[in-house]
């Protein structure tokens, strides 16, 4: 399993910035976006320890030019693009059940890293998976079209 997101909390976390902070996440993968996508994808698969030829499990894209490099990046790997769809109004209230402040989301969803998210990726994606359902569901969902 290789994590986008938990390699920039780990990486915002060791160079000291706040890893709880949805801006200094946004920002920072931005910037490793904006810098070199080959390497940034390089490198959260070597975080991750992932082994070239095996198949992989990646949570956290962004960015329909991070998969087309992982695909680039992974020839030999099974990869499927999985999205989870979630509703604002779904996503609005998971944000109000967690006490997290309505103004960062409005932020959060105005960032540039977030944009790639809501339009262009669902339309690349192999499987869309609507993300208000039970859990149980979700994964079920995904682990039958895997088997497929």
């Amino acid at each position: 399993m290789a994590s986008f997101g938990g390699y920039i909390r780990h990486k915002v976390e060791s160079q000291g910035g706040d890893p709880t902070s949805r801006k200094a996440l946004q920002d920072y993968g931005q910037l490793r976006v904006d810098q070199n996508i080959a390497e940034f994808c390089d490198d959260v698969l070597s975080y991750s320890g992932f082994t070239t030829g095996d198949d992989l499990v990646v949570d956290g894209i962004r960015h329909v030019d991070v998969y087309d490099a992982l695909v680039r990046r992974l020839p030999n790997s099974r990869f499927h693009l999985i999205h989870l769809d979630l509703d604002d109004r779904s996503r609005k209230s998971r944000m109000a059940g967690r006490g997290d402040d309505f103004s960062d989301f409005v932020r959060a969803e105005g960032h540039v890293v977030e944009k790639d998210l809501s339009s262009n990726l669902p339309s690349r994606a192999h499987l869309v998976i609507d993300a208000s359902a039970p859990i149980e569901d979700i994964v079920g969902n995904i682990l039958v079209y895997l088997a497929s």
